[in-house]
């Protein structure tokens, strides 16, 4: 995976910055998503802090959608690998450790049914390169810590990192309540 130079001082500013916000946060940030109904159960989705992207949301024909964009699931499942992933990339770059990551896969696990919900989410992260098992183990927990995702659903469901370095499963790390 390729890093712009010119982004990563970007990047240091941005973790330090947020390393040294006080919690409770007195300045509780608010993102906003318009939604906008487009026909039966296809969406138009605009986050207003970035105007210049539009996300379309909808069901696949089996489930009596359109088919002319992803679940929400799809979407759900997305945010909370890559806000999880953007964080051990930031760490990386941050703590000059020399690692890529080779691929990610998320899995949710979750009842169909009425008032049905995740059980648990997966995150599988493949890492290359030179780390201790330690400093994986570290690099992750300070990932976690940063992911505003992982923190949120962590108070409710189970969050499950596991972590491969140069192809071999090396950590399983859990938190949740039934962790």
């Amino acid at each position: 995976m390729a890093v712009d130079l010119a982004l990563v001082e970007i990047v240091r500013k941005g973790v330090d910055a947020r390393a040294n916000v006080p919690s409770p946060d007195p300045f509780p940030r608010v993102l906003r998503v318009e939604i906008e109904p487009i026909e039966h159960l296809t969406y138009r989705a605009k986050p207003t802090a970035e105007p210049h992207f539009e996300l379309y949301v909808d069901e696949p024909q089996d489930r009596g959608g359109n088919d002319k964009g992803p679940s929400p699931i799809t979407y759900f499942l997305t945010g909370v690998a890559t806000c999880l992933l953007n964080q051990f990339v930031r760490l990386a770059i941050t703590r000059e450790i020399p690692i890529s990551v080779s691929s990610m896969t998320v899995k949710g696990v979750f009842e169909r049914t009425v008032g049905g919900g995740f059980k648990e989410i997966v995150n599988e992260i493949h890492i290359e390169g030179d780390i201790s098992l330690e400093g994986l183990e570290e690099l992750a927990v300070g990932a976690e810590g940063y992911c505003y995702i992982h923190n949120t659903l962590s108070k409710a469901v189970l969050m499950t990192t596991e972590l491969y370095l140069n192809g071999d499963h090396v950590v399983t790390r859990a938190a949740g309540p039934e962790a």
